[in-house]
C-alpha cells in the first residue's frame, strides 16, 4: 500500500475541544472536535462539555462496569448531543452554516465505537 496524498490542516487552538479519559481501567472516552465557525464558538464548546459531563456522570453512577449499559449510554448521549446541536442550529439565523469536524470515540471491552462529526 502506498500513500498517495498527505494533507495538513492547522487551525486555532481556541476552536478545538479535546477530552480524553479512562474509566474502570477498560473504558476510554476520546473527544476531539474542531468548531470551524467563529460565531458562538464558546456556546458550541459548552454543548460538547455538557455532553462529556453528562456521559461521565451517568457511567460513573451506574452499578459496576456493565459494558452493554455503557455502550447504550454512549449511543443515547450521542443522540442527545445531536439534538442539542440541531436545536442550536434552528435558533441561529444570521449564520448560514456551522461546520464541526471531529470524532467521538468510546473504547470498551476491546470494542471501538466511533462517531464522526
Amino acid at each position: 500500500m502506498q500513500l498517495l496524498e498527505t494533507k495538513n490542516q492547522y487551525g486555532s487552538e481556541d476552536s478545538v475541544f479535546s477530552f480524553q479519559d479512562v474509566f474502570f481501567d477498560s473504558v476510554k472516552l476520546n473527544v476531539y472536535v474542531e468548531c470551524c465557525a467563529e460565531k458562538f464558538l464558546q456556546y458550541q464548546k459548552d454543548i460538547l462539555e455538557d455532553f462529556v459531563a453528562d456521559f461521565v456522570a451517568t457511567i460513573q453512577n451506574e452499578e459496576g462496569e456493565d459494558i452493554s449499559n455503557i455502550k447504550k449510554t454512549f449511543e443515547q448521549s450521542l443522540q442527545t448531543l445531536n439534538t442539542k446541536f440541531a436545536q442550536f442550529a434552528e435558533k441561529v439565523h444570521d449564520v448560514e452554516k456551522f461546520y464541526l469536524k471531529g470524532v467521538v470515540q468510546l473504547v470498551a471491552d476491546n470494542l471501538l465505537m466511533t462517531s464522526m462529526l
